[in-house]
C-alpha cells in the first residue's frame, strides 16, 4: 500500500483533472461533448474504485470513530430505515424525534439556534427538493464554512424530475461542487432518485477523523 500522503496526492489529481475537463467545455465544439462525458466518468469511475477500497474499512472498523458525534437528518418522513439503523450503530442517542410540526425557518438559523454545534459529523437530507438550494449553500457557496459551521458527511438525495430544468440544475450542482473541490462525491446511486454520499476534504477535522486513520497503513 502507498503512504496516505501520496494516495491523497493521487486524489487530489484526479479532481484536478475533472475539473480541468469542466473548464474547457465552452470551448469545445457540439461533437465534442459525448467524448467529454465519457472521460469524465471514466476519471470519477476510477476515482470511487481507489476511494471506496480505502473507506469500506469505516464500515468494519467503527471503534476508531470515539469521539462522540452530532448527526442530523433532515427531512425525516414515512421511511425511517436510515435513522433506525444509525440507532443500532451509534452506541448512545441523545435526543428523540417525533411526528410534530415546526415553524418554517432557513437551515442556517435552524444549525446556529437549534442544533447549536459547529461540528456536524453526519447530516442526511430527503427535503422532497430544497436539497438543490441546500447542496450549494454547503458544498459551492460555503456559506456554512463562513459561519464556522462544517459538515464532514452528507448522504443526500436529489429529486431529480423528467424535465430538462431540473437535469440542467442537477448538472450545474455537481460541476460547480467539482471546481470548487471541498466534496469529493464517495458513493452514488441512481434508484428512483440520484442518491449521494459526500465528504468534505478540505476540513481539517473531518480529515482526520473520518480520513486520514482508516487511509493510512498500519
Amino acid at each position: 500500500m502507498k503512504p496516505f500522503g501520496v494516495r491523497f496526492v493521487l486524489l487530489v489529481a484526479v479532481i484536478l483533472l475533472l475539473v480541468y475537463i469542466i473548464r474547457i467545455k465552452h470551448t469545445t465544439s457540439e461533437n465534442e461533448v459525448p467524448a467529454r462525458k465519457s472521460a469524465i466518468a471514466a476519471a470519477f469511475m476510477d476515482w470511487r474504485q481507489c476511494a471506496m477500497s480505502q473507506m469500506d474499512k469505516i464500515g468494519s472498523e467503527p471503534e476508531k470513530v470515539a469521539k462522540p458525534s452530532v448527526i442530523i437528518s433532515l427531512g425525516i418522513g414515512a421511511d425511517v430505515t436510515a435513522e433506525e439503523k444509525l440507532k443500532q450503530v451509534v452506541p448512545s442517542v441523545l435526543g428523540q424525534y417525533g411526528p410534530i410540526t415546526i415553524e418554517h425557518i432557513d437551515i442556517l438559523t435552524f444549525i446556529k439556534k437549534m442544533v447549536r454545534r459547529n461540528f456536524i459529523d453526519y447530516i442526511i437530507i430527503d427535503n422532497e427538493g430544497p436539497e438543490y438550494d441546500i447542496i450549494p449553500m454547503i458544498a459551492v457557496e460555503e456559506l456554512f464554512a463562513k459561519n464556522d459551521i462544517v459538515f464532514c458527511q452528507i448522504n443526500v438525495e436529489f429529486h431529480v424530475q423528467g424535465s430538462e430544468e431540473h437535469k440542467a440544475k442537477f448538472s450545474k450542482i455537481m460541476f460547480d461542487l467539482l471546481q470548487v473541490g471541498r466534496y469529493a462525491v464517495i458513493r452514488h446511486q441512481k434508484y428512483r432518485y440520484q442518491l449521494m454520499y459526500l465528504v468534505d476534504f478540505k476540513d481539517p477535522q473531518c480529515v482526520e477523523k473520518y480520513l486520514k486513520q482508516f487511509l493510512t497503513d498500519d
